[in-house]
């Protein structure tokens, strides 16, 4: 797995974010639309935890996209049964818990987190690729 510089990604996910201003949380109504691919909602002031059955939920999910928020809690193990995940970006939040198992995710190409409250605790960041 290779990990690269996250600084490259962090613009793109800002400009597509502009439009979307949330603060408090996400819409519950959201995670009933099975339709979803991309779910952009980083650089709000969105707090509490990500719903455990995201993966489930949306299951078309292409890319998740909630960095530099307020979330707490594990990030939903469900993720990994998503199929069509490429893009993940989660870093600047609080996140707990163990890590998924990235690599184990076939069409996963970027990943981006924060490790300051995961596995080990050791503050890490950064941009990984299972390819």
């Amino acid at each position: 797995m290779e990990l690269w510089d996250y600084q490259e990604w962090i613009p793109a996910v800002q400009q597509k974010d502009e439009a979307l201003t949330l603060s408090n949380s996400i819409p519950a109504t959201i995670f009933n639309l099975s339709s979803v691919a991309d779910l952009h909602a980083s650089y709000n002031d969105i707090e509490g935890s990500l719903p455990m059955d995201l993966g489930t939920s949306l299951p078309k999910l292409q890319a998740l996209a909630v960095g530099y928020n307020r979330f707490t809690g594990s990030i939903p193990g469900s993720l990994a049964n998503v199929s069509s995940l490429v893009n993940i970006f989660v870093p600047g939040n609080q996140f707990t818990g163990k890590l998924l198992v990235f690599g184990q995710m076939p069409s996963l190409h970027r990943t981006v987190v924060s490790l300051d409250h995961l596995g080990n605790r050791k503050v890490t960041t950064g941009i990984s690729s299972p390819r």
